[in-house]
């Protein structure tokens, strides 16, 4: 089997597989709304960190890649930033149009062909996604290209 041919079957099965998380589990209760002393410490620190180091302000473009329900989306938006979310699940995106309180711009996405112009946002945060994307090198790049210079990659 070619590479290419193998890459987009690696994607196929990833989007199935998410497609299938988010109908099944609720994905927030699971993390930041867990009962587990842990799991509750662990995703609300690592949220904390993750807003400070992106430090979001009022009029900046943000991306969020493999947003998933748009947890972090939705605390971007609420700075007054224009924000942005992608992910490859039409599922997880239906949930985050449903989770938003306020105004998101969430889309259907591959992280390896961003629709957005060169250098249009200020910042991208991406976290817990690059190890999930066959191509990452070419995730990369696109991250790169769709980043203004001197922007903050998260």
């Amino acid at each position: 089997m070619g590479k290419q041919k193998n890459m987009r079957l690696q994607k196929k099965e990833l989007k199935k597989y998410y497609d299938s998380k988010a109908r099944h589990i609720d994905e927030l209760t699971a993390t930041y709304k867990n009962k587990n002393l842990y799991k509750n410490f662990f995703y609300k620190t690592r949220f904390s960190n993750v807003i400070k180091a992106l430090q979001p302000k009022k009029g900046e473009k943000i991306l969020d890649i493999g947003c998933g329900i748009g947890f972090y989306a939705n605390y971007i938006a609420k700075t007054g930033a224009k924000t942005y979310g992608i992910d490859m699940s039409s599922e997880y995106i239906k949930q985050a149009k449903k989770y938003a309180k306020f105004k998101i711009n969430f889309k259907v996405a591959d992280a390896n062909k961003l629709p957005f112009k060169n250098g249009f946002f200020d910042k991208v945060l991406m976290t817990e996604v690059l190890e999930h994307i066959p191509d990452y090198k070419k995730a990369l790049t696109q991250l790169c290209r769709v980043l203004r210079k001197g922007g903050k990659l998260l």
